[in-house]
């Protein structure tokens, strides 16, 4: 299933031309340090459309690493299918509404059984580590990344 804001992603394919692979789920991840710069500058003023161009330039990063950003910016509501801001990214960017926004993205981006399993990755990293590991079918680096973004929005504090 193709990811709107209110749904994640599903994946699936073949095996070497053969039987079907198993639907995985992918999460988004994006680095504290993207996610607080980003959020820094749409507090200064909100573009009108998010571009890899327009992320290498403000995050300091390679076009290509810019352009592995727009798909996680999507999926958590921060950007439309065109790259235009949200009324989500609006509000995401303001310290009064920053944890309402957190929780929103919580509720539509990660499964009730994550949010109840493993509320807080800080008292159970493991869990959260074994549980994107098995449902997204990543390697440990992959979870670690899925962890944090996750961790992110539980925090749910503004900078």
């Amino acid at each position: 299933m193709l990811r709107t804001p209110s749904k994640y992603i599903e994946t699936s394919g073949k095996v070497n031309g053969g039987g079907d692979v198993a639907a995985k789920k992918s999460y988004p991840m994006i680095p504290a340090t993207v996610w607080w710069k980003l959020r820094e500058q749409f507090q200064k003023t909100i573009p009108g459309t998010v571009t890899r161009t327009y992320l290498a330039t403000v995050l300091g990063v390679n076009e290509r690493t810019a352009g592995n950003l727009l798909g996680p910016l999507r999926t958590v509501g921060l950007i439309d299918k065109e790259g235009k801001p949200t009324e989500r990214a609006n509000h995401w960017r303001f310290d009064d509404d920053y944890a309402s926004v957190c929780k929103e993205i919580l509720e539509e981006v990660y499964p009730e059984e994550l949010r109840h399993a493993v509320p807080d990755p800080k008292v159970n990293r493991e869990g959260a580590l074994r549980w994107f590991m098995k449902t997204a079918g990543v390697g440990e680096a992959g979870a670690n990344k899925m962890v944090a973004t996750y961790q992110l929005l539980v925090d749910a504090t503004p900078k």
